[in-house]
């Protein structure tokens, strides 16, 4: 069993004076009584005479031992070290010498104590002598404190915060308008420095909102009643001190500066005690000096205050007093206290953070801050449904997110209570501000995977056709909730996938799927399963086909439809934003409105529309990083010239730097000035004049535009046609989405991280075409061949596909998993008798 042993030190300032040591209970250690059972007083035993035995204890060996070859060999080193340990000596017989001293002391006062005694009590006082003294005899003796006693860490922390609070010559005319004398100032600090209530405060009203659920019109009434009650607890407070205003609210005022005081040192434990206070003086708080309260207490106190015992733990002599018996297993009567009904333990503890998120619900509008507070004190009391009301009652007044439903759902998956997980689950769909994550889907999937629901023919959960689901249950509801993760995220962790593993197997029991130990991962399995087998592996996909080894699925690669071309595009022009401060160590929105201006430039133009969109810069520097290199205008005509002989309508983006004379560039010789030649000059008009080529203004970054460029509408040149070109097309093209972005960018631009992550996988799997050919070194290349490949052969999101196999039926779905390989997998496939 565990246990808490505390060593209680003592307080300074008034409080608990450290005196000298309280007297040892035992005046000294005694030999044992005679044979004959004399009541002769033995003589006491020093810690003089202890040493004195060990020294001739000790010299006795010595001279045994002095001849033996070892002893010799001893004695050299003890010679050695006798400069060093001699200080050390010196300061250990100080300290004998003091606790001899004291126990010389004693020994005389017990002396003059047993002459005293009478006749009948003599033998139960040499009893009691006969106890060997220990060095916990000279520990203080632990001072009673009175039941109704705060906890004493708590009230020792809420003290240090007081007295700083109070020591500033400020305090007392911070907050009046004349100076309060050191007469009346002393019953302020009295209170505000007792150890323990000092008027009986009872509101029955805070009691009752906390563990009754209660109707509008009964909230109503419980709001006036709790008022009513602040009122008449400020009146008994002040009339026990004889208090007039101004001195009220400086003993407030003190408690106010102590939760602000909590927040900047970033604790809780003192607050607990101060909120015990302000509901003695019955003060009823404006809303911002409760929401600072509510704060500390929800965010660093972790306690709860128990009012079955005043000591904050069990001190060491306590512990060492205690029989064996209770210090090995627990009392029948402690036992039965941790099973107890919810209404005992509301008794025996005072859940500081609920009763202020209570207290702020009746003083004013409850917040989602307040409203979390409560539910999660009610899922802790097993208050499941109640916490659920609470939940429902305040769903129209503000808006909860999604870590205020997450008590209430993991209650009702722990539990194994699907039909309530999933009605809860539905409420937080529709919630407009409820963001749900991956896991939240992984969660509910799993708990109806290891009831059995999704087994073919297995029965309908309850209350799911009502929800707006056409399937209870079966391998179609699995479908169905996969697709909503799948539209959801785009990947799942390694932890989703071995829980959703364990699920299945549980739920699977009669499938080949073994259990998983605690710290074992997930095996890759690339075995063809048969066609009726229950799949849940870890598979590695073909990377050139997407081909599924274990189920014989080819995974798609999933394009942009048009409203996700024009949100991508959106999500540029905020980033073109942030990326030109960033730049130009200024905020503008000259970045946006160029953007925004080569947009419309490319959706008004007439001609034949783009179909290549080629990254200038990173052709240019493609493997010029030697000595020599340099933006290489030539390989930029080269790859251009390359895509005009495959069909394709080039523009080159290029930054206006690159567009002068001569630039700065840094290479593996470091930076220098690159100066164009001629035929560089030459190619760089020719592109620029041919509309070719668009100029990316300075400060802004070219990326944003060639990116943009690729999902642009380009509407009058296009004239609603779709440019799409498919596989074995007659012209030889390269098949796929229109316009193609050549670019072997790795686009690990941080900031791309802000787009949606499925738009950016989306747009860099279907546009992106990486390319390679031997550098140009000057104007020359010893190989003009170049190479195009795609970036991605599939696409890697959650998705599911119908079989191969026309023996085969259902979906097999794969579910990326961030934690494992790029090509790597987590593939599920239910057996089903449908098509």
């Amino acid at each position: 069993m565990s246990f808490a042993v505390k060593l209680r030190t003592t307080r300074l300032a008034g409080r608990r004076m450290l005196g000298s040591p309280s007297p040892i209970h035992s005046t000294s250690w005694h030999r044992q009584f005679s044979d004959n059972g004399d009541k002769k007083k033995p003589d006491a035993f020093t810690l003089d005479d202890f040493f004195s035995n060990l020294d001739s204890s000790k010299s006795q060996t010595k001279t045994r031992r002095r001849n033996t070859p070892s002893g010799k060999k001893q004695r050299r080193g003890r010679n050695k070290a006798a400069a060093t340990t001699s200080d050390a000596s010196e300061d250990l017989s100080t300290f004998f010498d003091e606790v001899n001293s004291i126990m010389k002391k004693n020994k005389k006062q017990s002396d003059t104590i047993e002459k005293s005694e009478s006749t009948d009590n003599l033998l139960a006082s040499q009893k009691e002598k006969k106890r060997a003294i220990s060095l916990f005899d000279m520990i203080p003796p632990k001072k009673e404190r009175s039941p109704d006693a705060y906890d004493e860490d708590a009230y020792d922390e809420y003290m240090d915060m007081i007295d700083t609070i109070s020591s500033s010559k400020r305090f007392l005319r911070k907050h009046t308008r004349s100076p309060i004398d050191d007469e009346r100032a002393a019953s302020i600090f009295a209170w505000l420095k007792a150890e323990e209530p000092v008027v009986p405060h009872s509101l029955p009203s805070l009691q009752k909102a906390m563990t009754a659920s209660l109707s509008e019109d009964e909230l109503l009434q419980v709001r006036k009643d709790f008022r009513s009650e602040l009122r008449a607890q400020k009146q008994t407070l002040c009339d026990h001190y004889g208090w007039d205003n101004q001195q009220y609210t400086v003993a407030i005022s003190a408690l106010m500066s102590l939760g602000a005081m909590c927040a900047k040192k970033a604790t809780g434990a003192p607050i607990d005690i101060a909120w015990q206070k302000l509901k003695e003086a019955g003060y009823e708080m404006e809303k911002d000096r409760i929401h600072n309260y509510l704060y500390v207490s929800a965010t660093f106190s972790t306690r709860s205050i128990d009012l079955s015992s005043s000591s904050g733990g069990e001190s060491i002599i306590d512990y060492l007093n205690r029989d064996a018996s209770s210090a090995i297993e627990p009392k029948k009567e402690e036992i039965q206290s941790t099973i107890d009904d919810d209404d005992d333990e509301t008794e025996a503890q005072i859940d500081t953070t609920g009763e202020i998120a209570n207290v702020q619900d009746l003083l004013f509008n409850p917040t989602e801050q307040s409203t979390s507070i409560r539910v999660r004190t009610l899922v802790s009391k097993n208050r499941i449904k109640e916490a659920e009301q609470v939940l429902e009652s305040n769903a129209n007044n503000f808006d909860l997110r999604l870590r205020t439903y997450a008590p209430v759902y993991k209650a009702y998956l722990d539990a194994g209570d699907v039909p309530s997980a999933f009605n809860l689950f539905c409420k937080m769909k529709e919630g407009e501000f409820v963001i749900l994550q991956p896991e939240t889907y992984v969660q509910l999937i799993a708990c109806i995977a290891e009831a059995g629901y999704f087994r073919e023919g297995s029965e309908s959960i309850a209350g799911v056709e009502d929800l707006g689901y056409s399937v209870g249950s079966g391998p179609q509801l699995f479908d169905v909730l996969a697709q909503e993760l799948a539209d959801n995220s785009v990947e799942i962790t390694a932890a989703s996938a071995k829980r959703l593993y364990n699920a299945f197997q549980r739920g699977f029991k009669d499938s080949n799927l073994k259990p998983l130990h605690l710290l074992e991962s997930i095996s890759t399995c690339n075995d063809s399963a048969e066609p009726d087998e229950l799949v849940v592996s870890r598979v590695s996909l073909d990377e050139t086909s997407g081909r599924c080894p274990r189920t014989g699925t080819h995974l798609r690669l999933i394009g942009l439809d048009a409203e996700q071309k024009k949100q991508l595009g959106n999500g540029l022009a905020e980033l073109a934003t942030e990326a030109y401060a960033e730049r130009v160590m200024k905020q503008s929105a000259k970045a946006e409105l160029e953007l925004k201006r080569f947009a419309d430039w490319l959706d008004t133009r007439t001609g034949k529309p783009y179909t290549a969109i080629v990254d200038g810069p990173n052709i240019a520097y493609y493997m010029q990083n030697f000595q020599d290199g340099r933006f290489s205008y030539h390989q930029i005509e080269f790859v251009v010239d390359a895509l005009e002989k495959m069909g394709e309508n080039v523009l080159v983006v290029l930054p206006q730097k690159y567009t002068q004379d001569s630039f700065l560039i840094t290479n593996a010789a470091g930076q220098r000035r690159q100066k164009l030649t001629r035929k560089e000059k030459e190619i760089s008009r020719e592109l620029i004049s041919s509309g070719k080529a668009y100029t990316v203004p300075t400060g802004c970054l070219d990326d944003h535009y060639w990116m943009y460029a690729s999902v642009a509408s380009q509407t009058v040149s296009t004239n609603g046609v779709d440019m799409y070109v498919k596989l074995g097309n007659e012209a030889g093209r390269w098949p796929g989405e229109r316009p193609m972005l050549v670019s072997n960018d790795q686009m690990r631009d941080h900031k791309l991280s802000l787009l949606e992550p499925r738009l950016f996988r989306r747009w860099y799997s279907n546009f992106l075409v990486n390319f390679t050919f031997s550098a140009f070194v000057g104007e020359d290349c010893s190989e003009k061949e170049i190479g195009f490949r795609t970036a991605d052969f599939y696409s890697r999101e959650i998705q599911g596909n119908h079989p191969s196999s026309e023996t085969e039926s259902g979906l097999t779905w794969h579910f990326p998993v961030s934690d494992w390989k790029e090509n790597e997998s987590f593939c599920i496939r239910i057996p089903s008798d449908r098509p």
